[in-house]
């Protein structure tokens, strides 16, 4: 068998490091895991004693709702004959703002600018709402800008040639 098959978003997910999700021990994410497999509903309890919940789990997706404004979600991507990890982390209060990185399946940064790139705004301000698709492998990046009258764009991107690229 294949090495690419045995790294699926549970065994990745499972081996994260702890800097990239700070207020989950690794026996929540185990637990997370086990309580899905029971089919039970993925609840734990953090570093502060709060409820996060694992929302959705496929063989390369996975999200976890960090709090009841935030969530944390990862999607495995197939690049030429390796796999590469995508993040997003989203905070909303109340438009909401993502953060999206690259990293190899040992976990070591990649350069964003290579696999995805934000469409420019010119010097408006904007905040940026990024959702990793769990059923393709798809991007939806909605630009808010907030002024007077907030005006919102959405655009799809599609995985191609190892990179998000627009529709």
């Amino acid at each position: 068998m294949n090495g690419l098959c045995a790294q699926t978003a549970q065994s990745l997910f499972l081996a994260a490091p702890d800097s990239l999700l700070p207020l989950l021990t690794s026996t929540n994410r185990a637990d997370f895991m086990d309580f899905l497999d029971s089919r039970m509903k993925a609840v734990v309890k953090n570093v502060f004693n709060e409820e996060v919940e694992m929302t959705d789990r496929t063989d390369n997706y996975i999200r976890v709702a960090t709090s009841a404004q935030s969530t944390w979600t990862m999607k495995v991507l197939p690049a030429d004959s390796v796999r590469i990890i995508c993040v997003v982390t989203t905070a909303c209060a109340p438009l909401c703002d993502s953060h999206i990185r690259f990293y190899t399946t040992d976990w070591e940064p990649l350069p964003t600018d290579r696999y995805f790139q934000i469409p420019p705004t010119g010097d408006r301000l904007t905040f940026v709402e990024l959702a990793l698709s769990k059923d393709d492998d798809e991007i939806l990046c909605t630009q808010y800008i907030p002024e007077a009258n907030p005006e919102k764009q959405t655009i799809s991107y599609r995985w191609r040639d190892s990179r998000f690229v627009g529709e």
